[in-house]
């Protein structure tokens, strides 16, 4: 993770590394569950907003063995992708509007274009990953910006009502009953955050 992101907020970092195990998995997830930036994140959380939920994840995690990238990658493809998976809907669109690049999607691109923000890239703007990332954004906007905390605050709490807890919550509750060691923590965190 980037220099400013590190020195980022718990609940900042905590989006992030959410965003980021959503995409694919990083590097830094071959590791024990210990030593990711996701656990350090969930922890300082759990101390801060003194969430008992989140507390009883972060232990789950703790426990996590390291990996190979490879199999981290299988674990990951055989939740989200391929014939015998699971249907856990990574897109909002797919969660809500039950089609690829629905309603949703183009909903959440003009709450980013709202905030003059652009997706650049391959994935669409209602990806998990994406959501998360820009909840990443606005809970730092909140802290660089002091004057204009409240809008920042706002915005995201909007953004959570309107989007990404209308869906994300629900991922999170079918990861944690795919019992999958390393995800089913990962998911009952999503339902917290």
């Amino acid at each position: 993770m980037g220099e400013r992101v590190e020195q980022s907020p718990p609940r900042t970092r905590l989006y992030q590394a959410l965003a980021e195990v959503l995409s694919e998995p990083p590097d830094w997830m071959v590791s024990p569950g210990h030593q990711w930036p996701l656990f350090t994140a969930a922890l300082e959380v759990a101390h801060e907003e003194d969430q008992a939920a989140i507390r009883q994840t972060v232990i789950e995690m703790e426990a996590i063995p390291s990996e190979g990238q490879s199999k981290r990658l299988a674990r990951y493809k055989a939740l989200f992708s391929g014939l015998n998976c699971p249907q856990l809907w990574l897109y909002e669109s797919l969660a809500r509007d039950g089609q690829l690049a629905g309603t949703s999607a183009m909903a959440v691109w003009s709450v980013y274009e709202s905030t003059g923000l652009v997706v650049a890239g391959t994935e669409l703007p209602d990806h998990a990953s994406v959501e998360l990332a820009f909840l990443a954004y606005l809970s730092q906007q909140e802290v660089a910006m002091p004057a204009e905390a409240t809008l920042w605050r706002r915005a995201r709490r909007l953004f959570i009502k309107h989007h990404a807890g209308c869906w994300l919550p629900a991922l999170g509750d079918a990861l944690a009953h795919t019992n999958d060691s390393v995800y089913a923590p990962i998911g009952r965190l999503l339902t917290t955050a």
